[in-house]
């Protein structure tokens, strides 16, 4: 009879030994990828929140902590796209790439997001015809000047 997951019994191994060691590694993989699941329902949990944004990044970050700490979060009125809107609308009405639109958020709101969090509300608000892209820049289209002139 084969081993269903293709591991060989070692000779040097006595089969209880083996089930020993078996358990050990297997019980130690399943605590990593439970960490990794308390990550990724943080994360879900801090989607379902709201927007929220990195005041200020952690020298270390700890993916795996319980809730994250209140001075590092905080929540930004109206949320990522209406700052977005609010960057291109009136200040740069030809467009400007997503890096720079990521520094001006920071200058001029004190907002410090991740690249990683500024794309996904880039592609609602296309979706949206808020914006449109073109040689690498973002610009608002009409419906969006006109939707989130008053945030500016």
């Amino acid at each position: 009879m084969g081993n269903p997951a293709g591991h060989k019994l070692p000779m040097t191994l006595a089969p209880r030994d083996y089930i020993a060691e078996r358990r050990r590694d297997i019980s130690q993989r399943m605590e990593a990828l439970k960490a990794e699941l308390k990550q990724l329902d943080l994360m879900e949990s801090a989607i379902a929140d709201g927007p929220l944004m990195l005041a200020r990044p952690d020298p270390v970050p700890n993916p795996i902590a319980e809730t994250p700490p209140a001075h590092r979060r905080r929540r930004v009125d109206g949320g990522i796209k209406a700052i977005i809107m609010k960057v291109l609308v009136p200040l740069y009405p030809n467009g400007m790439p997503a890096k720079e639109i990521l520094v001006s958020m920071k200058v001029l709101f004190g907002v410090d997001i991740p690249r990683t969090s500024l794309s996904p509300q880039l592609s609602r608000l296309s979706k949206e015809l808020s914006v449109a892209v073109s040689d690498g820049k973002w610009r608002a289209t009409e419906k969006g000047r006109n939707t989130y002139s008053k945030l500016a």
